[in-house]
C-alpha cells in the first residue's frame, strides 16, 4: 500500500477554509442579532413610557358601563404629577392619592428605561402654576441627548 491511501483526516488548508467560512458567517450574524436585541429594548422602553403616560392621564379607551373609567393622576388632582414618584403615592392638603401604576411595580425600576437609565421628566405650568403638559423621555442606549438608531431619544 502506498502511504497516501492509508492516511485519513483533513489538511491544514481544508481546516483554514472551514474556519474562514465560519468566521464570515459569524461576522454577518452578529450585527443582525444585535439589531434585533436593541429593537426589543426600544420596544420595551416605549411600552414603559406608555404605561407611565396612562398612569398620569388615564386610558381614554378604558370604559365601564359606557363611560370612561380611567383618569389617572390628572383626573384626581387636576394637573400632572410633580415627579414620577407621585405616581406611586402623592400626599397634599386633600389627602393621599395613588398608586396610579398597577400592582407589582417596583418603585425604582418603573423610572428606568430598558438600558437601566432614569427617564427624564419635565413639565410646563400655566399662569396658575398648574402642571399642564409634560414630556417623559429615554435618552436611548447611549444616555445622551440626540443620537441615531438605538441611541436615539424616545419620548412621549
Amino acid at each position: 500500500m502506498r502511504m497516501a491511501e492509508c492516511e485519513k483526516g483533513f489538511t491544514l488548508v481544508e481546516v483554514i477554509v472551514v474556519m474562514a467560512i465560519i468566521s464570515l458567517l459569524a461576522g454577518i450574524m452578529v450585527p443582525i442579532v444585535f439589531r434585533v436585541w436593541e429593537g426589543q429594548e426600544i420596544e420595551a422602553t416605549e411600552k414603559k413610557l406608555t404605561y407611565i403616560k396612562e398612569a398620569m392621564i388615564g386610558n381614554p379607551s378604558q370604559m365601564s358601563n359606557g363611560t370612561r373609567s380611567s383618569f389617572g393622576f390628572t383626573g384626581d388632582l387636576g394637573q400632572l404629577p410633580p415627579d414620577l414618584d407621585a405616581l406611586i403615592s402623592y400626599t397634599n392638603e386633600n389627602g393621599t392619592f395613588g398608586p396610579y401604576l398597577g400592582g407589582g411595580v417596583s418603585t425604582q425600576s418603573f423610572k428606568k428605561d430598558a438600558w437601566g437609565y432614569d427617564f427624564a421628566y419635565s413639565y410646563t405650568a400655566d399662569a396658575f402654576s398648574r402642571r399642564e403638559s409634560a414630556t417623559i423621555a429615554s435618552l436611548g442606549s447611549d444616555n445622551a441627548a440626540g443620537g441615531t438608531d438605538t441611541a436615539a431619544d424616545i419620548q412621549i
